[in-house]
Order: structure tokens, then C-alpha cells, then sequence
């Protein structure tokens, strides 16, 4: 789910071996048949990056360094813009768990665990869709919009919503269309008057770039990728052991669909795939294969790999479970040394996977594989080895005290309507480490308040006060 704080956590150096992995991925990826959405040939083809960050994820909010990779990939889209290119666009939407305010901060963790925002996020992305359509479609009349869905986290779990929404309702006419929003630019409500759509329904060609998705506190919306999806690459982690963070195949492990998915085991933690670490030596090489993916949706190359670390301390595992104070439970990994899995997308009855790819679709489109790539950013041989997180770790705190299993004891106590259950879960945050840096923001927002209302009441005794001797001084007044 991102990055969910910035507390040191142990790290384990990464093996040649595993190394080895992300090489032979490389020359897998090559084999993938990826469609050409953006020929040179082609003047009516558009390109549409739509990128859906991971929770608590906000190129907004983040520093750059700590910036995810859907969020560089995004930047990149920018910087084209930036320059002139008019066949690709994109737009981002922050992940969940980003709310900004104190005051927010009840709502901001409730939507990181249970993802509430997610309907309302997937609406957003679909809506910036719609407006860039309309903008393309009014240069050129037979433009043709293509889409690539780029998510991490659940932002991936919203990539796939987005694509089976785009597949069901089209791409609407957003003319005169204004939405309700939130601060953050977050729709919260949006009507499409009935008119026909500027694409109708089943007729978009997309493709999705998931960087370990992960479905918790989602797993009733609709995320199974439809069948105008022609093309998946998903990267998940080997080394995730966080019960609440288990791995969601959108796609089946290895190839699948001949070839035109690819479902990547790569070695790392959840946000070693995402690249939001200061050690990012495997997020960079991550980054690296989804723009790989991304560059042969066209026959011309549009984004840019990053330079490859040659400093050998740069390529860590982090142990991921010990953020949040170590809190996470790790209990379905510790059965088996194996990180949990989901393969159910949708909550329709039976287990739902991605559809099959629609041959009409499937037609009109060119696949390439890509020559084998050469290899030449080993970096130097390391001994493995644990590195220790700088700083000593908390005590640890009861189990009960345990973020996640307070929501889900908070959650149940709402579902049987028992306000004791869900008093004493409250109380129990509250006495959490992060209970009580909530309860710091919020005197620090009340002292602020407090003497906002005492200045104001100052100004307004002042003002009554002078009112008053003018009243007394007609003569002053006609000076």
C-alpha cells in the first residue's frame, strides 16, 4: 500500500542471485506481445497514461526522491507536454490515505485501511479520461483514444476498476459537467447527462501496468480487468510478508493469454516494487520494467529508464512488516514463508479473473516482441548480509494495540451495532503512538483555532469600542 512512514526499518542486501531474477525478467518481458496503440504512422492514434498512485502515495505531498514509481512515470507524461508532444496525455490521482488536514485524520485512517475513498478516486481518473478525450476529439474528429492504466498498491486495484468502467460505459461527454469535489480534487459527486458517448461502450483498446496491487478493504468493488484490456504486465513482490498486503494476481504468475500477459514474481517488498525507498536500487530496476512496457506501445520510445545504481548498498530487501512501529501482522507468511495470495477480482459469484481478451479487439492491433535486451547494470558483487535499521526499535506494544486489528475490531463493532466494542477500540487507538500524535494535531489545531476566535473577538471589541467614540465625536467624524 505505499509507504506508509518514513521509520527506519531493517534491510537485507540483495543476493546475485536474486539479481538474476530481474535480468531474466527482462528477457521474458521481450517475449510479451505487447500492442502497438501509438504507430508514427498513424496521425489519429492517442495515447492516454492514466495513473492511479498507491496508498498514502502523493507526488502532491511527497518528496521527490520518496515519489512512487507511478508518480515519475506520470512526470514523465508531464515533461512530454511540456515539450509539444499532442498524442499522449495522462492524468494522476493521488493514492488513498493521503487526506491533508488534522482535522481529516479519522477519515484519512479509516480510507487507508478500508480504502473508502476508492469509488470516488476511480471516478476521478475516469472523468480527467473524459476531458482529455474531448479535447483530442475536438482537434481531430477521427482521433483514436487508446488507454494505459499505470497503478501501484490499490492504486493498481483502481487501475482495473478504471479499465472495466471504461469497457462498460464508454468514454462520456464531459461538456458542461462539474462535478462536486472535495479539498484534495477528489470527486465526490458527478452526473453525465444522456447523450451518446464520445467512445461507445467495449470499444476502447487498453493495456495495464500493475505494480503489485493489492486488494485489501477493496475486495467487493469490481476489479476484474475486462476484455478490451490487451495487455498486462504486473509486477509483484517475493518478499512482502504483511498479512493485510497479500499478492493479488490480476493475471496468472508467468505468461498468460499467449503471451500477452506477464505476471512478474520479482524480489523485494511491497514498495521495493513501488520505488518509494531511499535505498531504491530495486524500485529503479522495477521502474525500469514498466517503462520497458510502456515504450512498446509505440515504435518510438517516449519515456526514459533511469540510471541503474552502481553502488551495491543501493539494492536492498526491506523488511516491511516492521513499519507502523512493527504493528503488521505477518501471521499467514509465518505459517509457510509464503506471502499470501488473491486471485478473486470481482464479487460476482465464483472466482473471477481477468476476461478474455476480445478478438474483434485483438484485430485491429499490431504485436511486437522486443529484441533480447543487453545487460549492463550488474552492480558489484555483495556479500549477503542484514543490515540493521539505524536507531533502535520501540518496545513492542501489546497485540491489541495493533492499528489494523483496532480498525477491524472498530469495523465489526459497527456491523453488530455495539458501542461499547466500538468505544473501547477507539480507546485503544488513542492510547496507540499514533493515537496520540492525532490527539497532538488536533490540540495543536484547537490552540490555533482558540486564537484565531481571540483575535477576532479582540478586533471586534476594538471596532465596537471606536464605533463608539465616533458616535460621541460627530465633530471628528467630518474631519
Amino acid at each position: 500500500m505505499g509507504q506508509l512512514g518514513n521509520r527506519p526499518v531493517d534491510e537485507e542486501a540483495v543476493s546475485q542471485q536474486q539479481l538474476a531474477i530481474y535480468r531474466d525478467a527482462e528477457v521474458q518481458l521481450a517475449q510479451v506481445g505487447v500492442p502497438v496503440l501509438l504507430p508514427s504512422d498513424d496521425p489519429h492514434a492517442r495515447l492516454y497514461i492514466a495513473a492511479q498512485d498507491g496508498t498514502g502515495n502523493s507526488m502532491f505531498n511527497d518528496k521527490p526522491e520518496n515519489w512512487s514509481n507511478v508518480a515519475r512515470i506520470y512526470k514523465q507524461v508531464q515533461s512530454l507536454n511540456d515539450r509539444g508532444i499532442q498524442n499522449i496525455a495522462g492524468g494522476y490521482v493521488e493514492g488513498t490515505f493521503t487526506q491533508e488536514g488534522a482535522l481529516r485524520t479519522p477519515q484519512r485512517l479509516a480510507d487507508g485501511r478500508f480504502g473508502h475513498s476508492f469509488d470516488e478516486r476511480v471516478e476521478t481518473a475516469y472523468f480527467d479520461l473524459c476531458v482529455q478525450a474531448k479535447e483530442w476529439l475536438l482537434q481531430d474528429p477521427q482521433a483514436k483514444i487508446h488507454v494505459a492504466g499505470v497503478g501501484f498498491s490499490r492504486g493498481a486495484e483502481q487501475t482495473a476498476a478504471l479499465e472495466r468502467l471504461i469497457e462498460e460505459r464508454g468514454i462520456r461527454d464531459p461538456d458542461g459537467i462539474k462535478p462536486e469535489r472535495d479539498r484534495d480534487g477528489i470527486i465526490q459527486k458527478i452526473e453525465y447527462p444522456a447523450r451518446p458517448p464520445l467512445v461507445p461502450p467495449g470499444k476502447t483498446l487498453q493495456v495495464a501496468l500493475l505494480f503489485d496491487p493489492v486488494s485489501t478493504g477493496v475486495e467487493d468493488q469490481e476489479r476484474a480487468l475486462p476484455k478490451s484490456t490487451l495487455a498486462v504486465f504486473e509486477i509483484s513482490a517475493m518478499h512482502e510478508r504483511r498479512d493485510l498486503f497479500p499478492d493479488n494476481d490480476h493475471v496468472p504468475s508467468g505468461f498468460s493469454e499467449d503471451r500477452r500477459n506477464f505476471n512478474a514474481g520479482m524480489p523485494g517488498s511491497h514498495s521495493d516494487i513501488g520505488g518509494t525507498y531511499e535505498r531504491n536500487g530495486l524500485g529503479i530496476l522495477n521502474f525500469n520494467l514498466g517503462v520497458s512496457f510502456l515504450n512498446r506501445l509505440s515504435d518510438q520510445p517516449f519515456l526514459k529508464e533511469l540510471p541503474v545504481p552502481t553502488d551495491p548498498s543501493q539494492f536492498v530487501i526491506h523488511r516491511s512488516d516492521q513499519h507502523m512501529h512493527g504493528l503488521y501482522g505477518t501471521d499467514g507468511h509465518d505459517k509457510d514463508g509464503v506471502r499470501d495470495r488473491v486471485q478473486d477480482q470481482s464479487p460476482r459469484p465464483g472466482v473471477q479473473g481477468k476476461d478474455p481478451i476480445d478478438p474483434a479487439l485483438d484485430a485491429q492491433v499490431e504485436r511486437r516482441a522486443a529484441p533480447a535486451p543487453e545487460h549492463g547494470w550488474t552492480p558489484q558483487d555483495a556479500e549477503r548480509r542484514v543490515v540493521p535499521a539505524p536507531s533502535t526499535h520501540s518496545q513492542a506494544m501489546p497485540a491489541s494495540y495493533g492499528v489494523d486489528a483496532i480498525f477491524d475490531r472498530l469495523a465489526h463493532g459497527a456491523m453488530a451495532r455495539d458501542d461499547a466494542a466500538m468505544n473501547a477500540a477507539v480507546a485503544d487507538y488513542m492510547r496507540s503512538p499514533q493515537g496520540h500524535q492525532f490527539q497532538s494535531q488536533v490540540a495543536q489545531t484547537r490552540q490555533a483555532m482558540d486564537a484565531r476566535e481571540q483575535q477576532a473577538e479582540l478586533e471586534a471589541s476594538m471596532l465596537a469600542r471606536q464605533q463608539v467614540e465616533n458616535a460621541r465625536s460627530p465633530q471628528m467624524m467630518r474631519l
